[in-house]
């Protein structure tokens, strides 16, 4: 009995966890073309509109691993970077912070405010949000 639970707890450690994939959302009638530069670039605030000069609103979920990816493979930085150049950004008075929210309120959210954004995992993607890209 007991070998099969060190067999059994053997496995589960070496069973990868998955996750979905996290992606980046927009509403759907949205029709600006965002690249992954565009997407980093208001999101550490060096551009603070879209191209149409509306201001976005930025959503980031509040942990875990979507959280994780997308600021190590989209804005390219350490979380402990990314909260120095958000304070740095808004205490100069050059931009608003992304809105740190769980990711059925990002879903809610990017539903129904054209100009927002936010990243969740694939499976929660409804028909009232457009994926940008997937976070690879």
């Amino acid at each position: 009995m007991k070998i099969k639970l060190i067999v059994v707890a053997i496995l589960l450690f070496f069973i990868p966890f998955s996750y979905g994939k996290s992606v980046v959302i927009v509403h759907k009638s949205l029709s600006l073309t965002l690249t992954s530069k565009d997407i980093r670039d208001l999101y550490i605030l060096r551009k603070t509109s879209f191209s149409n000069d509306t201001i976005p609103h930025l959503y980031i979920p509040k942990d875990g691993i979507h959280r994780q990816n997308f600021i190590e493979k989209v804005l390219k930085m350490s979380e402990k970077n990314l909260q120095r150049k958000l304070v740095q950004m808004m205490f100069s008075g050059q931009g608003h912070a992304p809105i740190p929210k769980s990711p059925a309120e990002i879903l809610s959210l990017v539903s129904v405010q054209e100009n927002a954004i936010g990243i969740i995992d694939e499976s929660l993607v409804t028909s009232q949000v457009k994926v940008l890209f997937s976070i690879e």
